[in-house]
């Protein structure tokens, strides 16, 4: 419900794709997928690495900080 309602404020189709980076794999990292879109887990908050084997949520990318994100959207034609 969050990111459908920042996508209408953003006067964005619901099913628009969009790259969320955040630290919580329930809120940011599950409901980003949940609307196809890609997510990147940032490891300067709240989650700490690394994920345990049997994490059911698994982000399209990790990163430590906001250079490695920025590599991984480059480098990813994102």
């Amino acid at each position: 419900l969050y990111f459908k309602s920042a996508l209408r404020l953003l006067r964005l189709e619901e099913d628009s794709k969009f790259i969320m980076v955040g630290d919580d794999l329930d809120t940011d990292i599950k409901g980003a997928q949940n609307l196809g879109s890609t997510a990147v887990l940032i490891y300067t908050g709240k989650t700490k690495k690394p994920l345990p084997n049997d994490c059911e949520v698994k982000p399209d990318f990790e990163a430590d900080d906001l250079n490695e994100v920025i590599n991984i959207l480059e480098s990813n034609g994102l």
